[in-house]
């Protein structure tokens, strides 16, 4: 699911997945290819060997989620 997301570059599909399930960038895990990762290392590892519009929407994204400032949904799904 999270590569159809990241190949998309479907960012409010990416937030659904991430904030309204509960998951934490940094702690939550999920498998990808067989691997078990941080999120934050999967959606990474989804961007490097794309294309450059795809590696700099999950870098911006990264950057955006982390950001409270910028994403006030993060700081409520935080506070759960």
């Amino acid at each position: 699911m999270l590569a159809h997301i990241v190949g998309g570059r479907q960012a409010e599909n990416l937030e659904y997945a991430v904030i309204d399930m509960g998951l934490s960038l940094s702690a939550s895990k999920v498998n990808l290819n067989g691997e078990t990762l941080r999120l934050q290392d999967a959606l990474v590892r989804l961007g490097t060997g794309r294309d450059t519009a795809t590696r700099s929407f999950v870098d911006n994204y990264l950057v955006d989620l982390a950001d409270e400032e910028f994403n006030p949904n993060l700081q409520l799904s935080l506070q759960w």
